[in-house]
């Protein structure tokens, strides 16, 4: 995993938000890195589960993860998290990863509808 963060923070910064250096920039590494290491999937492209605490994804809560990895440009990252919730979804076209909670269908359709500006603005 070192060697991972390594690269990770090597690279140069991409997507939307750009700085030189300094302070903020590994800050916004950091944050990037701690949402990498929540978000659980199988690699190469298998769906990822954008987790915020110890229970499954739940959309309004995976939203602002998936749409900061758009915006840093992790668009593959990004598009793997909702392939998740598209997975999930029921037959009549519903998202609901717990019982009785009815906001994950209008959080995840609104996150795609960010990827795919994003992706056709900066594809990546």
């Amino acid at each position: 995993m070192r060697k991972t963060i390594a690269i990770i923070w090597k690279q140069p910064q991409q997507g939307v938000i750009r700085v030189n250096g300094g302070t903020i920039e590994n800050m916004i590494k950091a944050g990037l890195i701690r949402l990498d290491l929540i978000s659980y999937g199988i690699e190469p492209d298998k769906p990822v589960a954008a987790c915020v605490g110890k229970y499954s994804p739940i959309g309004s809560e995976s939203a602002p993860i998936i749409q900061v990895f758009d915006t840093m440009g992790w668009h593959k990252l990004a598009k793997r998290c909702l392939q998740f919730f598209i997975e999930k979804q029921h037959e009549n076209g519903f998202m609901q990863n717990f019982d009785n909670y009815m906001l994950e269908t209008g959080a995840v359709l609104w996150t795609m509808g960010q990827h795919f500006s994003i992706i056709k603005i900066h594809p990546g």
